[in-house]
């Protein structure tokens, strides 16, 4: 009984009009998705390759000057040290925070770094006319073609004199219910699926974009599209066998689309920032001015008070105490505001989760490697490195000091630190979206379940 209820639905889905808007929608909206984020994937990525050989080329030819100290002040002083921000291995499938990254990072000394990029050099409709990714198609478009199918599911049959008819016969409701669930489900995730699978084949078959390393985190950001899908799939199912008429079913669940796709993830930021305020930007760099000044003035006095020569050695010590006191203000300055606005985006991010919608992208973003995560990775990784060039900076300087200018040995490409951006493994990934995986399993369970009781009191007649 139950398979015949099923191959009824299917039918039924796949004569209708929806289903074959439905399967042309979802086959070239991810096919050009997948087309165009796959060809800017691999000339980013070629981009970064000719930017990490261009700084790598320039950093060996300031240290190939004859004039040690003139090599030592150009890369810790004046030019610094270049360093290409890698492109995310998945960012073609979600972007997430991906193009808010800078191009590459200018690293000097006192923990100073300087980001820069050059897409202001491209075109700039660029990134105003950008092309939906494939984690913005199931948000926005699977989602709802999820309500569409399931709408009058229970009021148009009821409408029509169908379900009456269908309910004369001995059959359970619940397995009238279960039976129209798998068979709308099949239909509804059967374009997704094959958009996807001949999407991956084409990233496949261009080489440089999907290989199988990543393949364990491409299944599973597909598992939960599925588990996505589901969610507003049981959403119109629950609103329909709650509803007597096919319009009214229609304006609630577009309603609810409309709340949590587009209201929820956008005000929750807004939100967040009335609530938890974090420090204007320009506050903290104008105190943190306000520490270089008050240094500068307490080494000019240091010479006046100590009455020795401008470089001897307890005044150059103490210039040098002064300055490691005043980035350790600055720091502390920078490490309040970061605070401030951790602080700010884990409330945004918590009242972004009242949607199905925030916990798809979190958990899609999570599993791409280019959400909130890895953005805190590459945080991490300039921080380090600005600590780890200022020491590299002290060392060889105290080299240089205890030697002649003509036997200090020549400074090696080895000894200026790099950047070093640590990626999340597979299973990182896995366990940072577990939690958002598990809240649309709740509501998928929850609007199932409410469908379910709803379904056993309907009215037929």
């Amino acid at each position: 009984m139950l398979w015949h209820i099923i191959r009824k639905e299917i039918v039924s889905h796949m004569l209708s009009l929806r289903f074959a808007v439905a399967f042309i929608l979802m086959i070239l909206l991810v096919f050009l998705s997948f087309y165009v984020s796959v060809d800017e994937y691999e000339r980013n990525t070629s981009d970064f390759n000719e930017r990490s050989r261009t700084h790598e080329r320039d950093l060996k030819r300031i240290l190939d000057q004859e004039d040690i100290r003139s090599s030592f002040r150009s890369v810790f002083d004046r030019e610094g040290r270049y360093d290409a921000i890698p492109v995310s291995p998945l960012s073609w499938i979600g972007q997430g925070l991906q193009p808010s990254y800078p191009s590459s990072l200018n690293t000097r000394r006192r923990f100073y770094t300087r980001s820069y990029s050059v897409d202001t050099l491209r075109n700039p409709l660029r990134g105003f006319l950008r092309i939906p990714d494939f984690v913005y198609i199931v948000n926005v478009v699977l989602s709802f073609l999820g309500i569409l199918f399931m709408f009058d599911s229970v009021c148009g049959e009821k409408e029509t004199g169908t379900l009456r008819l269908v309910l004369s016969n001995p059959i359970p409701r619940h397995t009238l219910l279960l039976g129209k669930w798998i068979g709308g489900y099949v239909v509804l995730i059967t374009p997704l699926l094959l958009a996807a699978v001949g999407g991956l084949t084409y990233a496949r078959w261009r080489g440089g974009a999907f290989s199988t390393a990543q393949t364990g985190r491409v299944v599973a950001l597909i598992a939960v599209a599925l588990l996505y899908a589901a969610v507003f799939f049981n959403i119109g199912l629950a609103v329909s066998a709650m509803t007597k008429r096919p319009p009214t079913a229609l304006l609630i669940c577009l309603a609810i689309w409309v709340f949590g796709i587009l209201v929820v993830p956008n005000m929750a930021p807004v939100t967040a920032k009335i609530l938890e305020p974090t420090p204007p930007l320009a506050a903290i760099q104008a105190e943190k001015r306000a520490v270089d000044r008050e240094i500068r003035m307490q080494s000019r006095r240091l010479t006046l008070t100590s009455g020795e020569l401008p470089y001897g050695k307890s005044v150059e010590d103490a210039r040098e105490e002064l300055e490691l006191e005043g980035a350790r203000r600055k720091e502390q300055l920078d490490r309040y505001y970061k605070d401030s606005r951790k602080k700010q985006m884990n409330l945004a991010e918590t009242f972004g989760r009242l949607s199905p919608s925030a916990c798809w992208t979190y958990a899609a973003l999570a599993l791409a490697g280019t959400g909130p995560a890895s953005y805190a990775s590459l945080e991490e990784a300039r921080v380090a490195l600005a600590a780890e060039f200022n020491r590299a900076s002290q060392d060889i300087e105290r080299d240089m000091r205890s030697q002649n200018s003509e036997n200090a040995a020549q400074i090696r490409f080895e000894d200026i630190p790099s950047l070093q951006i640590r990626s999340a493994s597979a299973a990182e990934a896995f366990t940072s979206s577990l939690n958002d995986v598990l809240i649309l399993l709740i509501l998928c369970v929850v609007f199932f379940m409410l469908a379910f009781t709803c379904f056993l009191k309907y009215d037929v007649r």
